[in-house]
């Protein structure tokens, strides 16, 4: 009901009551969930392409999202250094400018694609951990920015945990949370470098040739 956020005080807020579904729980007095989705978790995926890597290729044809992903892994990647730029502009003009409120804390959380997608930039590493090292460097200075770093545990291998190359299961966000409310996973200005360096090893290090073949054989076959 995007009515609940137009501004209308009344029936924006009235409409999702006006249903016989509502008319039905309010004669009878019985509770009704007007929801459909988990409101604790309302973004949550029923996502059938969780499993591995063979279950993308089985679903490639009815999801449009998988294939996308499958022929970016078989085509050349952007130019690192126009994103470094973009992603610059937006923490500069956006992002900075929250954390000089300095009775919040906030907790940054740098997502953990999987390592199909970083292999893609094997040649690039260096060139995307820019914008990253560039809100480390400008929030080291700042006790209520803390910054999650997610590579070292070795996520982004475990293939099965991905929907597609980079949207991963719930299991990582708990994980996530969990590391926000113990305080470890953190990055900053004194171990970032140690942690790039040692997750570039584990990238260059990652074979993807085998899966290449595999979605070339799956395209010869449509």
């Amino acid at each position: 009901y995007p009515e609940l956020y137009s501004g209308n005080p009344l029936g924006g807020k009235i409409k999702i009551y006006l249903t016989n579904k509502a008319a039905l729980c309010a004669l009878f007095r019985i509770k009704c969930d007007f929801v459909k989705k988990d409101l604790d978790r309302p973004t949550a995926w029923d996502a059938p392409q969780f499993g591995g890597f063979d279950k993308w290729l089985k679903r490639r044809k009815e999801d449009a999202q998988i294939q996308a992903g499958l022929d970016h892994l078989l085509l050349p990647v952007y130019d690192a250094r126009k994103e470094y730029e973009k992603w610059k502009s937006i923490m500069d003009n956006e992002i900075l400018p929250l954390f000089e409120n300095k009775e919040t804390s906030f907790s940054v959380i740098i997502p953990p694609y999987s390592a199909f997608w970083w292999k893609k930039r094997e040649d690039k590493l260096e060139e995307m951990m820019r914008p990253y090292e560039y809100l480390i460097e400008k929030t080291k200075n700042r006790p209520n920015v803390k910054i999650y770093w997610f590579y070292d545990d070795g996520y982004i291998f475990d293939i099965a945990k991905y929907k597609d190359l980079h949207h991963y299961h719930e299991t990582i966000n708990s994980l996530q949370l969990d590391a926000v409310r113990d305080g470890t996973h953190i990055i900053n200005e004194k171990n970032y470098k140690r942690k790039f360096k040692a997750f570039f090893k584990k990238v260059r290090a990652f074979d993807l040739e085998p899966y290449l073949e595999k979605i070339r054989k799956a395209q010869a076959e449509k």
